[in-house]
């Protein structure tokens, strides 16, 4: 089977992480000469996070949440928020730490 046919194949079967990473993933395994299952399980690999990425995608749209909303784009000034501090909580290393945080009050801040 011919490279394009390959690919014609993927976008049939709606396999379009697989599809989008097949040159890369088979360049790299030709040239570290692997084996069929490990390009097949990156292959497989692939298709899973893009899909959990489309699904993460639908949900957020179905959501319809009015405005997105990040951390680099809000305005602390006015806010009784201590910015390092969001910041820092932020990057999850409590997370890492094995620490808990508690977040108490209201959402109308983040408005």
């Amino acid at each position: 089977m011919e490279r394009h046919e390959i690919l014609d194949a993927m976008s049939e079967l709606k396999l379009y992480g697989m599809r989008a990473s097949f040159d890369e993933i088979a360049g790299k395994g030709l040239t570290r000469r692997d084996e069929i299952y490990p390009l097949i399980a990156s292959l497989i690999r692939a298709e899973h996070t893009h899909r959990q990425a489309r699904s993460i995608s639908y949900r957020i749209s179905g959501a319809r949440f009015p405005v997105l909303k990040d951390l680099d784009s809000f305005v602390f000034d006015d806010t009784p928020l201590d910015q390092g501090q969001v910041r820092e909580l932020a990057t999850g290393t409590f997370l890492d730490a094995k620490r808990n945080a508690i977040f108490i009050g209201g959402s109308d801040l983040a408005s």
